[in-house]
């Protein structure tokens, strides 16, 4: 029997001034696994992140923390009942976000750096740590998850293993993305073809 995700997201919907940042999006994330959340800037990552903290309300769909509803719950007559602060705060020290322009580390990772975070994150899994990693920098991705989600417009279109991600993509969205990042950064990905298909 699978083990519950960590982290389950359902339905969720966050909009502003009447433009969905967030659109009707699901993603479970299991223990010990990193996931990296790519995709154009504006597709509404940050957004999603703020809302897992809880620093943005959702306006819509239920998020789960180590099996427990976060910050919103439907309730066995199918009522949404809202959690009052001390809920979220309790719930908050089991999940963490770290925004990389604050200069933790550098927005372009060079190759040096690259191996040293990939080393944390990677110890970070062995002893049980679940990651979600927002990032634009796809040979990161490539390196460190062991899935990719690819999210535009609110929503994610694909997601798989890292390598097959990248190498197979089967949404067009996903296929113009990665040729613009490679068109941009040849050696981003370095030995990795993207299968094109007419």
């Amino acid at each position: 029997m699978t083990a519950p995700p960590v982290l389950r997201v359902s339905a969720l919907t966050k909009s502003f001034f009447g433009t969905a940042a967030v659109d009707d999006l699901y993603l479970d994330v299991h223990e010990g696994e990193i996931v990296a959340l790519i995709g154009p800037s504006g597709c509404g990552k940050s957004t999603l992140l703020r809302c897992l903290t809880w620093l943005e309300q959702p306006d819509d769909g239920f998020i789960e923390v180590t099996g427990r509803p976060f910050g919103r719950e439907l309730t066995s007559g199918g009522v949404v009942r809202h959690h009052g602060r001390r809920e979220i705060d309790a719930l908050r020290p089991k999940i963490g976000i770290v925004f990389q322009q604050f200069n933790l580390w550098p927005s372009a990772l060079d190759p040096e750096l690259v191996g040293e975070v990939l080393a944390v994150l990677r110890s970070l899994a062995e002893v049980g740590m679940t990651m979600l990693v927002v990032t634009h920098e796809i040979g990161f991705a490539a390196n460190v998850a062991d899935r990719i989600a690819f999210m535009d417009h609110g929503r994610i279109l694909e997601e798989g293993a890292a390598h097959d991600i990248i190498a197979a993509p089967r949404e067009p969205r996903l296929r113009n993305f990665l040729d613009l990042v490679l068109a941009n950064r040849p050696h981003a990905i370095p030995g990795t073809t993207i299968n094109k298909t007419e």
